[in-house]
């Protein structure tokens, strides 16, 4: 699995195990606590009600988490575009210091 796909994989763990009232209201919004990265655009959004979902919780193989665990509630999926530029680690590492400045704990990072 390429850079960009897990740290696209990490951000979305991350996301599953949000709060409903957290997420935005409009289709195709960021998060309000967690913007884009600048120069990134989204291509692809999807929020559903409630479902589960495998979350992450260890390195990958070729298809698949090592470790997961199933987690329910509110789920909601944005894809972004990023800069050609950018590495995946330096946008990866960009959402976890917003996230951890905003409370949030890495169960997988």
């Amino acid at each position: 699995m390429n850079k960009s796909l897990k740290s696209l994989v990490i951000i979305s763990g991350l996301i599953l195990l949000l709060p409903g009232s957290c997420f935005a209201e409009e289709k195709g919004q960021d998060l309000p606590f967690l913007h884009r990265y600048p120069g990134s655009s989204n291509y692809h959004y999807d929020h559903v009600r409630f479902d589960d979902a495998n979350m992450p919780l260890g390195p990958f193989t070729e298809k698949a988490p090592t470790q997961s665990q199933l987690v329910q509630g509110e789920l909601v999926y944005i894809y972004y575009k990023n800069p050609m530029d950018r590495s995946p680690l330096e946008i990866m590492s960009n959402y976890q210091r917003t996230l951890q400045q905003e409370g949030f704990k890495c169960v997988f990072c």
